[in-house]
């Protein structure tokens, strides 16, 4: 009986051995297990920050040593000027005409900016009549390859009435228009390819005139000469070629009856040459003649043998140059 007793006791404390170990190995296991996850989960949290301080430094460092190039903005490229002109036709580019500071209302139209109708319409309210107008596209002499001129003509359907020509030029982006002219009833203007522009007509009588510009190529004109023909009272005005600003009373003036015949030529404002025949045959009248022609002497003329004057009338124009003009439209007041 005692053996039982005691084999019982055995028993009773092994089993409470073995289930208080189970217990601690549970306990302990427990443990590891969360400290162990703790651990992983600062690791990953600390990896985390690490990679996303390397993103940032990288960021810095990609942005210090490889700045983003300038964008460069695109060269505006010069428009032709046969483009510019064309716009103008179409009447999608305006043109300013200019005037030298103390230019006379003579010229047409008044200073301003134009469209191409606008301009139209100017010119006809200074001229009324049915006109045909016309351009033409040319390189003048003076001007470089490229530097081409355009020039418009209003041609009026009534001889009796006037025509006008006008010459425009592209520069920096703009249309400028400095010169131009009318003519019409015993006048004329006739233009060439290489630049020059004939013009003239009878002032009377006793007077023709036929003068030669060069166009420029910001359309200004340059003149190469002005001439004058002109026969006894009309020798007057040779005059005004030597100083145009000289009151009236103050010039030279010829003897009533003198049929004096006279050529002036104005080359671009150098010298004045001066032709001169026919001297009368009276006595007295004659020496007023003289007189006459030394007074112009005195104001600056070089009297000059009859060809030369002559001769430069015409040693500029080739007609084979003329401009042939080609059709825009009709346009009636």
């Amino acid at each position: 009986m005692k053996k039982k007793i005691i084999m019982f006791l055995l028993c009773a404390a092994v089993s409470c051995s073995m289930i208080t170990g189970c217990a601690q190995g549970e306990a302990e296991t427990g443990t590891s297990h969360v400290v162990a996850d703790e651990e992983e989960n600062d690791r990953n949290v600390t990896d985390a920050q690490d990679e996303d301080d390397g993103e940032k430094d990288g960021d810095d460092v990609a942005t210090q040593s490889v700045p983003e190039p300038a964008v460069k903005e695109p060269e505006e490229e010069a428009m032709p000027r046969s483009d510019a002109y064309e716009k103008f036709l179409a009447g999608e580019m305006d043109v300013e005409v200019i005037w030298e500071e103390g230019t006379d209302g003579y010229y047409i139209p008044d200073a301003g900016t134009y469209s191409y109708d606008d301009l139209i319409t100017a010119i006809m309210e200074d001229n009324v009549g049915t006109y045909d107008v016309k351009y033409a596209m040319f390189t003048p002499d003076s001007a470089s390859e490229g530097e081409d001129i355009l020039a418009l003509y209003m041609e009026n359907h009534d001889p009796s009435f006037y025509n006008w020509i006008g010459f425009i030029a592209y520069s920096d982006g703009k249309l400028q228009m400095r010169y131009t002219d009318t003519f019409g009833y015993r006048s004329f203007l006739e233009p060439y390819y290489d630049g020059y522009v004939l013009f003239g007509g009878s002032g009377g009588a006793g007077a023709h005139y036929v003068n030669c510009n060069m166009v420029m190529s910001d359309s200004s004109a340059y003149p190469v000469y002005r001439s004058a023909v002109l026969d006894s009272m009309w020798c007057d005005e040779a005059s005004y070629y030597l100083d145009p600003d000289m009151p009236y009373d103050e010039r030279p003036h010829i003897n009533p009856d003198s049929q004096l015949h006279m050529t002036v030529v104005d080359n671009g404002g150098m010298f004045i040459k001066i032709s001169v025949s026919g001297w009368s045959s009276n006595t007295s009248v004659k020496a007023d003649e003289k007189a006459f022609v030394a007074e112009l002497e005195k104001l600056g003329a070089k009297i000059v043998d009859e060809s030369e004057t002559v001769f430069e009338n015409e040693v500029h124009i080739v007609e084979d140059h003329a401009i042939t003009w080609i059709d825009i439209e009709t346009r009636a007041e």
